[in-house]
């Protein structure tokens, strides 16, 4: 019982960490950023995911639709399908009380506005199968608030990306700016780590930090190398 109840205090400690971090970032977001900056950010990123070995072994892209400070993924969505790549957007499920993966062929045509005022597929779209998109050779692209170098993710609290990233196998990238790589962010059981981190700045391999090319911005830091 002593255990349990050690467990129950850590765990309310690490979310108590994690509301607090939640409160610090959003504060320090910039409030604004000229859209021809975030526009040319935001496409140097999608070129460095482009670029990279994960991508070019992908058959599929587990996307997202981006809010307004996120990054944008449209040019790199229009490149995979170009590429003949499938690429798939989350979509609320009411009746699962859970997001699905859904395959969208045109965002302005195949999404609206839904659940968390995020743009999402369409009701008429069928979601993918679990399997499809848990193989490896599908490549995700994960949005958050904040991610360390251990692959950590810090998301808005719902804990819904850690359920869909539940059993994927394929590789897991975090999509950020630089300000959004923290030193150390707290984690709790649950929590699904992203194997790497696609920023201004390069890519971070998460997966084996220590072997990864020494770089002037800290250790992991990579250009689109990748460690097999």
């Amino acid at each position: 019982e002593a255990a349990r109840q050690l467990t129950r205090r850590t765990m309310d400690s690490v979310k108590q960490q994690k509301s607090a971090l939640r409160r610090r970032l959003r504060a320090a977001e910039p409030l604004t950023v000229a859209d021809i900056v975030k526009r040319q950010v935001d496409r140097e990123i999608c070129d460095l995911i482009l670029g990279s070995t994960p991508y070019g072994s992908a058959a599929a892209v587990a996307a997202y639709a981006a809010m307004p400070r996120e990054v944008d993924l449209a040019l790199l969505m229009e490149a995979a399908r170009r590429s003949g790549r499938r690429v798939l957007l989350p979509r609320y499920s009411q009746r699962l009380g859970a997001y699905e993966m859904v395959p969208v062929a045109n965002e302005d045509a195949e999404t609206c506005v839904g659940e968390y005022g995020i743009r999402e597929p369409i009701p008429g779209l069928a979601g993918a199968a679990r399997e499809a998109i848990c193989n490896k050779n599908v490549i995700w692209l994960v949005p958050g608030l904040a991610f360390d170098d251990a692959g950590n993710r810090l998301g808005r609290g719902g804990g819904f990306y850690d359920r869909l990233l539940v059993g994927v196998h394929g590789v897991k990238v975090g999509v950020a700016y630089s300000w959004q790589v923290v030193d150390s962010l707290p984690a709790e059981p649950h929590d699904v780590t992203v194997d790497a981190i696609a920023t201004p700045d390069g890519l971070i391999d998460c997966r084996r930090p220590a072997l990864a090319p020494p770089a002037d911005d800290g250790p992991g830091r990579m250009g689109v190398r990748w460690t097999n």
